[in-house]
């Protein structure tokens, strides 16, 4: 008995349910060590186990404003040796944008900026709750 049969075996008899990452969140990069996947809290009376997410990289795009119905979309791309790793994060009007250790709003993400989020996995998609942009070179030591 290999060790995927043993496995299986014990999940059956201590009924332990083993589900797969949603297809959607492995797409953008679940089990890749900069997209940490927090395990979900238990939530009793029937409501769904939340998803969260961290991802940190350079803006390569940005599209939409963060007071539309949707929200801003930001690229965020991430060199990992000779492979690329992106996420297309949603910033809506309650993601908390921060620049250093100022407040920032959605305005201030641009294209180049290297940027830090965490949020929420939310019907398949990454929605930031927090967004932290690294000041430039000038401002921090300037």
């Amino acid at each position: 008995m290999n060790n995927v049969t043993r496995f299986a075996a014990l999940a059956t008899l201590t009924g332990l349910a083993v589900m797969p990452a949603t297809a959607a969140f492995a797409a953008q990069g679940a089990g890749h060590h900069h997209v940490r996947p927090v395990k979900a809290a238990a939530h009793g009376h029937g409501r769904p186990a939340v998803r969260h997410f961290y991802a940190a990289g350079v803006v390569t795009a940005t599209s939409g404003s963060a007071s539309d119905a949707t929200g801003e979309t930001v690229t965020i791309t991430r060199h990992e040796g000779r492979k690329v790793v992106s996420w297309t994060v949603r910033v809506t009007a309650k993601t908390l944008v921060r620049k250093g250790d100022k407040p920032a709003s959605a305005a201030d993400i641009a294209g180049g900026s290297h940027v830090a989020a965490k949020g929420d996995v939310v019907a398949g998609a990454l929605t930031a709750s927090r967004m932290n942009i690294a000041p430039a070179q000038s401002e921090s030591t300037g």
